[in-house]
């Protein structure tokens, strides 16, 4: 079981990476949690944020998993490349 605070909208999109690792779901506040699917933690290892506060409606990892991009409710695309090293964004909020 897996926890994504601040998704009360009625959809939430997810995507699971090419390789069957990652989990990624976004959020009503703009934020995107990344999780280790095999991992026993629940807790998410990377948070992503937006550039506003909008409500994340769709996720989707490249073919080869080296890329995500997520789309908001205000029209904006955005695009990171997926990797469990970078820290965690300070704005998102657990």
């Amino acid at each position: 079981t897996f926890s994504l605070n601040y998704a009360s909208m009625w959809i939430v999109r997810f995507a699971v990476d090419p390789s069957m690792q990652i989990l990624a779901a976004g959020n009503e506040r703009g934020c995107i949690h990344l999780w280790d699917i095999g991992a026993r933690s629940v807790k998410p290892f990377r948070r992503l944020h937006v550039h506003r506060t909008a409500i994340i409606r769709c996720v989707g990892f490249s073919p080869d998993g080296a890329i995500l991009t997520a789309s908001t409710d205000d029209g904006f695309i955005y695009r990171w490349n997926v990797s469990r090293e970078p820290p965690t964004s300070p704005r998102c909020k657990k």
